[in-house]
């Protein structure tokens, strides 16, 4: 049946976001067992899934989105599962997703990039995380460093989470993606994550089940955890003021990660909460809007 959207629940589980086309479908509106690309549009910084039938008797071995090897799984009842992002700072040319299998590639998506205006606001922090000292920027760089090399390790290939993901807060969003910022009215930069109201001490869960690969204080982001999900999806959880979760555990949904706080770069107490796919951090709603209906993975 069609929900508030006027979208039916089938379409909506095989594309799993409401702005796209649906693609893929049988006459009775299942998942159909051919070949036939989803049609996805995107806009800057979101995330949206593609859920593909592979037909009979094919492996697949490698799938490529905008020219970038892109994390996925294939479930026992023989669907393709991936998560794919448009870049913050997209050239709104559209591409394909290209699957390589056993016997030759398949297109599995076609997708196209709309444009969208993003909000500016001006913020008072403390000078000298603006103007760094020359120790504070060699911090930051080994920090940079360090961080770049976590992503560089990768994603584990296979998924740790089976569910859809959830807010880290329930509370109001204070900042959304992608706000232009011009701090002290100098430095200007884009906010590449979701800030949540939360006064130091509130309790901050684990949006999905993940492994913690880093737990640290960083000059910006101040004490941070970040968690792979698997298949290149990453949540961070930023600004702390205390760490629970343990590099190299199994975290589970919902868990918490740690108390929000005001360290790092801040005007006030707040979460901070990125997500990254596809090597982007993005807007991490619409990973939220995107596995509303997921249907799991199959073994």
């Amino acid at each position: 049946m069609p929900g508030k959207s006027g979208i039916p629940a089938s379409c909506r589980m095989l594309i799993l976001f409401t702005t796209m086309a649906c693609a893929g479908l049988g006459p009775d509106g299942q998942a159909a067992d051919r070949d036939v690309p989803a049609r996805i549009a995107l806009t800057p910084g979101q995330i949206a899934a593609i859920r593909y039938k592979l037909p009979a008797g094919i492996t697949a071995s490698g799938l490529r989105c905008r020219d970038k090897r892109t994390g996925f799984h294939v479930g026992s009842d023989g669907f393709l599962n991936a998560f794919i992002s448009e870049p913050y700072s997209s050239q709104f040319a559209p591409y394909t997703c290209t699957l390589q299998t056993s016997k030759g590639e398949l297109v599995v998506a076609e997708v196209t990039v709309r444009k969208k205006a993003f909000p500016r606001e001006q913020l008072r922090v403390d000078p000298a995380k603006v103007t760094l000292s020359s120790k504070d920027a060699l911090r930051v760089e080994r920090e940079r460093k360090i961080i770049a090399a976590v992503y560089k390790e990768g994603s584990s290939g296979t998924p740790y989470f089976n569910e859809p993901f959830l807010r880290p807060l329930s509370t109001k969003v204070t900042s959304v993606y992608g706000i232009r910022r011009v701090f002290n009215k100098q430095q200007k930069g884009q906010h590449l994550g979701i800030d949540f109201a939360a006064g130091t001490g509130t309790p901050v869960k684990s949006s999905n089940r993940g492994k913690v690969v880093f737990t640290g204080n960083l000059f910006y982001a101040g004490n941070t955890v970040i968690v792979d999900h698997g298949i290149g999806i990453y949540t961070i959880y930023a600004h702390l003021s205390e760490i629970f979760a343990a590099k190299s555990n199994i975290i589970e949904k919902g868990e918490v990660v740690g108390l929000s706080g005001e360290t790092g770069r801040v005007t006030g107490p707040h979460l901070h909460w990125g997500v990254r796919a596809m090597d982007e951090l993005c807007d991490g709603l619409s990973i939220v809007d995107a596995t509303a209906d997921f249907p799991g993975f199959n073994p």
